[in-house]
């Protein structure tokens, strides 16, 4: 089981097949935060199994001395291990969550799934 918080937000008729989706947060915010996490993108539970990971320090997730990157994309690792298995997932990150993405696709270069971050800082 996964070090850290996670949310799943599956509202499709029956379930479904499919790869889930795992959203990873900015700064100053965590994933069901209703103001500046990702709690408007809910009505795409409607297609897909959504993952809302809280990364460490954040949410309720366990507490940190600092960020650490690579942790945060080891913890993704395991996220998509125990939800998606073998058929990968869709990650969308935003801020530093996209640098964790990026983090973790360097970490398992063949697994399957889509990679999209925004507002990732240089």
């Amino acid at each position: 089981m996964a070090a850290v918080h996670v949310i799943v937000w599956d509202d499709r008729e029956g379930g479904g097949a499919g790869a889930p989706a795992l959203f990873v947060h900015n700064l100053l915010s965590w994933c069901s935060d209703p103001t500046y996490g990702f709690a408007g993108q809910r009505p795409l539970a409607a297609g897909r199994r959504l993952l809302l990971m809280d990364r460490r320090g954040y949410g309720h997730s366990p507490d940190t001395v600092r960020s650490d990157f690579q942790a945060d994309a080891e913890d993704v690792v395991e996220v998509l291990d125990e939800h998606a298995g073998d058929g990968g997932g869709h990650l969308v990150g935003h801020g530093n969550g996209g640098v964790v993405a990026d983090l973790r696709a360097r970490k398992r270069p063949g697994r399957p799934g889509r990679r999209d971050a925004g507002a990732v800082p240089a």
